[in-house]
């Protein structure tokens, strides 16, 4: 565990190890949100057990088939966007069936601090939830617990990337007052565990809907495998926008793939 290698070994396994990461593997492909194509799966099984994916360039020394570095790469923004936005999806699909009505990108600026002055630096959360306990915005932050940042406490520490992630968000957003909104941080780390936060709220939309308890875990359940399968489509997206930088980077003359396959001559 003091070796940079043992580090990264302890961070994943402590990640994979909580039962949310694992909810893809489980759940039936009963709808096109649970299924999975076979590059998603090998992608989702290869991350899971740190077999190397891609190797992609984006100036930073990289090892060869360092498995870690796409969830890491500053050249793949746009997909980590997609990425972030399945899993904003799955959320709000999930406050639906529990009859909370939502909204999307709350802007902040409504936020006062205690003083009455509004922020106005134009930042926005993610979506709005009508709970009955009030208006509530929520924020969904994807974090990888083998990067430098968090990796030694991830090494010591379950779910220390995820926890160390919603301190940051909670930090950024201080200035709500008595008069914002309620605000939870809902961060994953890349291998699937959910922080804390997330899993409570998951707790409060089974309660707000009037769950018994013999419907409460199955409601959690099914939002847990529908966020894990949404997350690990995710990471393939990520995965895959790497190989167009390895590519990028290989030769001249780049041309993207298209966006969808098609037969069509052009």
């Amino acid at each position: 565990a003091d070796s940079r290698q043992g580090q990264l070994l302890l961070a994943r396994l402590r990640s994979c190890a909580s039962r949310a990461s694992s909810m893809w593997m489980d759940v039936l492909p009963t709808s096109s949100l649970l299924t999975m194509s076979g590059p998603e799966c090998v992608s989702a099984l290869r991350h899971r057990l740190g077999a190397p994916v891609v190797c992609c360039f984006c100036g930073d020394l990289v090892e060869p088939g360092d498995p870690h570095h796409p969830m890491l790469c500053n050249k793949l923004s746009g997909a980590k966007t997609s990425r972030h936005d399945l899993i904003v999806q799955c959320w709000r699909r999930s406050a639906h069936r529990a009859t909370v009505a939502t909204a999307v990108e709350p802007p902040t600026a409504r936020l006062r601090t205690p003083g009455g002055d509004a922020r106005i630096d134009g930042s926005r959360g993610d979506l709005l939830l009508a709970l009955t306990a009030g208006l509530t915005m929520v924020d969904v932050s994807v974090t990888c617990p083998t990067a430098a940042t968090y990796l030694l406490a991830a090494a010591r520490v379950d779910g220390s990337a995820a926890a160390r992630r919603d301190t940051a968000k909670k930090a950024k957003y201080a200035q709500d007052g008595a008069g914002g909104y309620a605000f939870v941080p809902l961060s994953v780390e890349t291998h699937g565990r959910w922080g804390k936060p997330a899993m409570q709220l998951l707790k409060q939309l089974s309660d707000h809907a009037g769950f018994q308890d013999a419907d409460g875990p199955s409601f959690i359940t099914n939002a847990l495998g529908e966020l894990s399968v949404a997350l690990c489509k995710g990471n393939h997206i990520v995965f895959r926008a790497g190989l167009k930088v390895l590519a990028r980077a290989s030769g001249v003359g780049f041309c993207a793939g298209a966006s969808a396959p098609s037969t069509e001559v052009e």
